[in-house]
């Protein structure tokens, strides 16, 4: 059989065997990849023998990796490194590793055997022997500070005491890795909040920017207000006068037109000396149009004088119970919902139409409010088919010239606010 066969089929055997040993220790291969650090694909052609075709796989990097094999398969390394030096002179028959594994354990209890009986015996020893044992401890020394090649040779036995030292560092190195991740893993929690911290700073620096931007539109709309009701409280003023003019005059047209004909049935009646019968009758009549005028001025209020500006504004309180889910429309503009509580009030303005409505069909909160438009009371039963209360300018400009009175006061702010008129 040609050499570099022996070779490939040798290291079938070996690879065979450590992958066993493996599988009795119940590790897979995703563990035995973590514990080696290598990749993956180099871990399966190794385990599927390939000591030979793969490039990587050369003596220098076939030893590291065949220690590494070992110590994360629970493999004494000397005897890995053992098979291994076998393995690549061709020479290696199934099952050797198990060999190799025994011999190691055999020579190190031995070598611990030997230690107590040195110790025990205590004999002097002669000059020479000194001498000759102290010239051994030197050569040994000087092959130990130069780094054999296993791949040529046979490694030499380790200690128990070498084999314990390399497992806890490598338990040590194992726990500082866990100890870097788990730092790692706080660290960039500690990060992650702090992103989210300053998030929610800057939303609400947002927020606060804002808010100085609506009130002075508020406080204008305001000033607009207020600015005009001596103009409509002025015209207001004039409607009323003239209004009352006309219907004093009208009242004592109608009277007078009484008193006329009582006084021709009466001259008809009586025939002559009917003057003093007339003026009397026209005495009386003035005395009952003036009381009749007084009484109509008192009862009936005079006309509002309701002038229309650029925007509406009308006012749903919750005069009959809290008020939930109200959905409201103005011009474009849909909001909702709304929650006003028993006894509160919110303006909405509008330039062209308002709708008022419940999705939910519950006819309980359309019939707890109180509808205001200007300040003047305005039936919530007009409905259209859909039961929604609509207002449009047309409508809002027929109401106003019916309207009497005086409105009411109010909140002028369009938050939600204590009713009190």
């Amino acid at each position: 059989m040609p050499a570099d066969d022996a070779r490939q089929t040798a290291g079938q055997r070996l690879a065979a065997d450590l992958r066993s040993k493996r599988e009795e220790h119940g590790l897979s291969d995703d563990d035995l990849r973590e514990k080696m650090r290598v990749p993956g694909g180099l871990v399966r052609a190794f385990e599927s023998g390939q000591l030979l075709e793969h490039s990587m796989f050369n003596r220098v990097y076939l030893r590291s990796l065949v220690r590494s094999y070992a110590d994360a398969a629970g493999v004494p390394s000397a005897a890995a490194l053992s098979a291994l030096a076998s393995t690549l002179e061709g020479n290696y028959e199934e099952g050797q590793l198990e060999r190799e594994i025994e011999a190691y354990e055999r020579e190190g209890k031995a070598e611990s055997k030997r230690g107590e009986d040195a110790g025990a015996e205590e004999e002097p020893e002669a000059p020479e022997a000194t001498a000759a044992a102290g010239e051994e401890r030197e050569a040994e020394g000087e092959e130990q500070s130069q780094e054999p090649d296993w791949t040529t040779q046979s490694p030499p036995s380790a200690s128990l005491e070498e084999a314990k030292r390399r497992e806890r560092e490598k338990e040590e190195r194992a726990q500082a890795r866990r100890r870097e991740r788990e730092e790692r893993a706080r660290q960039q929690e500690q990060r992650r909040r702090q992103r989210e911290e300053q998030q929610q700073q800057q939303r609400e620096q947002r927020q606060q920017q804002k808010r100085p931007e609506r009130e002075p539109e508020q406080q204008q709309e305001q000033r607009q207000r207020e600015g005009d009701r001596p103009a409509r409280r002025r015209r207001r003023d004039r409607r009323r006068s003239g209004s009352s003019n006309v219907g004093r005059w009208i009242v004592g047209a109608v009277l007078l037109a009484a008193v006329a004909a009582g006084v021709f049935f009466l001259v008809q009646s009586t025939g002559g000396g009917g003057a003093e019968t007339a003026q009397s009758a026209a005495a009386t009549s003035d005395t009952a149009a003036g009381g009749a005028e007084q009484p109509a001025q008192q009862d009936r209020p005079p006309p509002a004088n309701l002038q229309l500006g650029e925007m509406m504004n009308f006012t749903v309180v919750a005069d009959g119970g809290p008020v939930r889910d109200l959905k409201v429309t103005r011009d474009g503009d849909v909001r909702r919902p709304y929650w006003i509580e028993a006894g509160q009030a919110i303006v909405f303005p509008t330039g062209e139409r308002i709708i008022i409505e419940n999705p939910s069909q519950d006819e309980s909160v359309l019939q707890n409010i109180r509808l205001l438009a200007e300040g003047y009371p305005y039936p919530t039963s007009r409905r259209d088919s859909l039961g929604r209360i609509v207002i449009t300018r047309q409508d809002m400009q027929a109401f106003a010239d019916t309207v009497r009175g005086e409105p009411a006061q109010i909140p002028t702010q369009r938050d939600t606010a204590a009713f009190t008129g």
